[in-house]
C-alpha cells in the first residue's frame, strides 16, 4: 500500500497487467485521486517494484514503442497527441514503465489519460474534461487518444531539448 496527502490508498501488486486498486477518503478530491494515479507516483511505485521508471511519454509504431523524453513542458504529450492524430496509438503519457531484460527490454502500458496544457489544446484540436489540479492551466483531455494496452519491446527513446526558441530542430 502506499499513501500520499490526497487520502489516497493505491495497490500495484504488480504492473504486468494486474488492475490496479484505489481507495480513496471519502474528503478526497475526484481530481486530486485521479490526478495522483496517473502522475509521478505511478513511478514511484513502479520503482518500488524493481521496475524503471522513465518521464517519457510514448507511442507504438510497427509494434515497437518509441519514446519521448524531455524536461517538463518540452512538449512530449503535445507530441503525442500530434502523433495520435496521425494514426499512431498512445503508449504512455508523462510515466514510461520498462521491464530491464538481458534479452529485450519491455514497455508496460502507460495510463489512458492524457494531459496538455491549454496552449496545448488549441494547437491539437483537443477539448478539456477536467482541470489535472486546481489553480493550474493543464487539463485531461475529453477525446483521448487511442491507447496500446499490452506490453510491448521498446524500439527508441528520443530526447526531446530546446533553446525555448519555438524553433524545432531534429538532428540523430
Amino acid at each position: 500500500r502506499f499513501r500520499c496527502m490526497v487520502c489516497v490508498s493505491v495497490c500495484f501488486p504488480e504492473l504486468l497487467g494486474l488492475p490496479v486498486r484505489v481507495a480513496a477518503s471519502p474528503i478526497s478530491d475526484t481530481e486530486a485521486v485521479e490526478w495522483f494515479t496517473v502522475g509521478s507516483h505511478q513511478g514511484a511505485v513502479a520503482g518500488m517494484n524493481w521496475l524503471l521508471p522513465l518521464h517519457c511519454s510514448a507511442v507504438v509504431w510497427n509494434g515497437l514503442v518509441h519514446a519521448f523524453a524531455g524536461a517538463s513542458g518540452a512538449g512530449k504529450s503535445t507530441l503525442i497527441a500530434a502523433l495520435d492524430a496521425r494514426g499512431l496509438p498512445m503508449f504512455a503519457d508523462d510515466v514510461l514503465t520498462l521491464v530491464p531484460s538481458d534479452e529485450r527490454t519491455m514497455a508496460l502500458p502507460g495510463h489512458k489519460s492524457l494531459k496538455l496544457w491549454s496552449d496545448a489544446l488549441q494547437l491539437t484540436g483537443r477539448s478539456a474534461k477536467s482541470r489535472v489540479w486546481p489553480g493550474i492551466d493543464k487539463f485531461f483531455v475529453n477525446d483521448g487518444p487511442a491507447h496500446a494496452d499490452k506490453p510491448l519491446p521498446l524500439a527508441s527513446i528520443t530526447l526531446i531539448e530546446g533553446e525555448g526558441s519555438g524553433q524545432l530542430d531534429i538532428a540523430p
